[in-house]
């Protein structure tokens, strides 16, 4: 080990510099002391690969840790009893009736006949938002939905010039008159345009420079045959005075003629604050986000409506709060603020179940929603229906089957984990410094004798017994032991592996459910005694939980970092002794390499000396 090396491990800045002397005499020294510091360094260098082998020992056990934790989920799944208690429910009509089973579901046959599927409760304004607006309107007054352009615009290819200051009664005119070949009218109740011909044409074109189809809402109307009238037509597809969501409350005001003021209305017992300069779009938002109903425009209709969340009859109870929203909204009538609202009141589902398929023993339900829970079955209602349609409900084998397989197979890794840990070969044909990290843990908890102990509590709990908690008593009663064959599983119960007789499990699956279920799930307090996975739970809760087993061997104050603690001690003791003899060695060479230089150079001056005499 390097003299560096030794200060790094003690933290000691050194008695010798990095400039070294040695050698002057021809004599290589320094190879001479890191020969000998090389002996003096064995000790040191085994205490470190003790020192490595307790944290990889460390690491080992976190793997440990983490596996059993793992594990104990699996543990936990078997402690519910929906892990036992798993049905399968199946409809007639998948059509009207959906069902799934619940964990409190009971097998058998039962019927359903829906006569009532359940609504939500709908108002709508009683009147339209926007005005509609008189014949003799301007084209550039009628920008409650969008901003009028004069221009432009074709019909049947012939171009129609619009001016800002034509009335609507000008504008039906000019269309009359165009040799359009249709004919154009107004209806000043309802607010709309119609145009007619008997033969089929077109509607607006890419040079158009006017808006006029999208002010009279002519742009999205489908031109349909009016069978009727013998003609084909077009008709507005809201009123021309219908709004747009994009407006201010106070231009929604101003239109309807009604003071708006600031404030917060109610709806179905929430505040909602409501601005002059909100736009409806924004208010609606703001409803949708903080109250359980659903409002939104119908740009058709020109109305506000709101929808229930919740399905049954159940109204829609709103308040004004005095700023005007709900008469502006077509809800309170302008003059009075009498309710004006067109209330579709929502209806309840009603069930009928029968047991035997006939009207002479049912039971009638009521539910706001279309989904019910009856016998431990949901059922997703989807149409009425005529008769009854038929529900079976079966106890799903096949799962509960999976589930205890799946356990009993994470209970095998588990083990067979802990076991080749114990039984594992450490490497021996390498040197310690040659080795992987992979290869120097191998081995490290070969007959550990705290891990020993996991093992033996685990592998001794497949043998537990549990009385009186039904027919089964042990795994081996239904089916799981360490072999399905007789006579043999010595080799597995060494091992702590379990095997599955899957028909004989099958069997009291099917025949004893809840004995199965309680062998697992019982507990002290209910049943005198705990189940297999009750104990095996609170068994990996001790190991793994803070302060636990596994906790006093590898955590922060377990055994394992008390030994480590030690031996840092004892590296460090060790390193500052050979440091001391490295820097001894040091000094004790130097000053010989100083006294032969001194020497050689005494020397040399006589045989200089001695020379010069005899030339003389």
């Amino acid at each position: 080990m390097a003299y560096q090396d030794l200060l790094r491990i003690t933290g000691s800045p050194g008695g010798v510099g990095d400039t070294q002397f040695l050698g002057l005499s021809g004599v290589d020294t320094g190879s001479i002391i890191d020969a000998i510091m090389e002996a003096k360094n064995a000790p040191l260098e085994n205490l470190q690969i003790q020192q490595e082998k307790l944290e990889l020992k460390q690491r080992i056990w976190q793997e440990i840790d983490d596996r059993l934790e793992s594990f104990r989920s699996t543990v936990f799944s078997m402690k519910l009893t929906s892990t036992f208690y798993s049905f399968t429910a199946s409809s007639s009509d998948e059509n009207s009736l959906q069902v799934s089973a619940t964990t409190s579901a009971v097998a058998g046959t039962f019927y359903v006949r829906i006569e009532q599927l359940s609504s939500k409760t709908v108002y709508r304004s009683g009147e339209t938002i926007g005005s509609v607006p008189s014949s003799s309107t301007q084209f550039s007054d009628l920008d409650t939905r969008v901003d009028p352009q004069a221009g432009t615009f074709t019909i049947n290819g012939v171009e129609i010039t619009i001016n800002a200051t034509d009335t609507i009664d000008d504008i039906i005119n000019k269309i009359n008159a165009s040799g359009a070949g249709v004919t154009a009218s107004y209806d000043a109740i309802t607010g709309k345009v119609s145009i007619t011909s008997p033969n089929a044409f077109t509607l607006g074109s890419p040079t158009d420079t006017s808006n006029l189809l999208e002010v009279f809402n002519l742009s999205n109307a489908p031109v349909y045959w009016n069978s009727v009238s013998s003609v084909y037509q077009v008709d507005s597809t809201a009123h021309i005075g219908a709004i747009s969501t994009g407006k201010t409350i106070s231009e929604l005001a101003d239109i309807d003629g009604v003071t708006f003021t600031s404030g917060t209305i109610m709806i179905n017992g929430t505040s909602i604050s409501v601005s002059s300069t909100d736009t409806l779009e924004q208010v609606l938002v703001r409803i949708n986000a903080e109250t359980n109903v659903t409002a939104y425009y119908d740009e058709n209709e020109d109305k506000l409506i709101m929808v229930n969340n919740t399905s049954g009859s159940q109204g829609i109870s709103f308040d004004d709060g005095g700023t005007g929203f709900f008469k502006i909204m077509g809800w309170l009538d302008d003059s009075t603020g009498n309710d004006i609202t067109l209330k579709d009141p929502g209806t309840s589902s009603k069930v009928v179940v029968s047991y035997d398929g006939t009207d002479a023993n049912t039971v009638t339900y009521y539910t706001n929603g279309n989904t019910l829970t009856v016998n431990g079955v949901t059922l997703n209602l989807k149409a009425v229906t005529t008769n009854y349609v038929t529900v079976n409900v079966n106890l799903n084998v096949d799962a509960v089957v999976e589930n205890i397989t799946s356990f009993v197979d994470s209970y095998n890794e588990t083990m067979e984990y802990i076991y080749n840990l114990l039984n594992e070969e450490p490497v021996e044909d390498k040197e310690w410094n040659e080795m992987t990290e992979e290869e120097k843990m191998q081995g490290l908890l070969k007959n550990d004798s705290s891990l020993r102990k996991i093992f033996e509590d685990l592998r001794e709990w497949m043998t537990s017994i549990v009385r009186n908690v039904g027919v089964y008593d042990t795994l081996m009663d239904i089916g799981i032991s360490t072999s399905i064959d007789i006579g043999g599983g010595y080799e597995n119960m060494m091992r702590g592996h379990l095997e599955v007789d899957e028909d004989r499990l099958r069997t009291a699956v099917q025949e004893h459910l809840e004995d199965v279920m309680k062998l697992f799930t019982a507990t002290e307090s209910v049943d005198g005694t705990d189940g297999l996975a009750v104990s095996l739970d609170t068994m990996l809760y001790e190991y793994t939980k803070f302060g636990g087993y596994i906790d006093n061997v590898a955590g922060i104050n377990g055994r394992l970092q008390r030994e480590l603690t030690m031996i840092s001690e004892r590296i460090v003791e060790l390193a500052q002794r050979l440091q001391k003899e490295y820097e001894t060695l040091y000094r004790k060479f130097t000053a010989m390499e100083q006294a032969v230089s001194y020497f050689n150079a005494q020397s040399a001056w006589l045989a200089q000396a001695l020379s010069s005499r005899n030339s003389q």
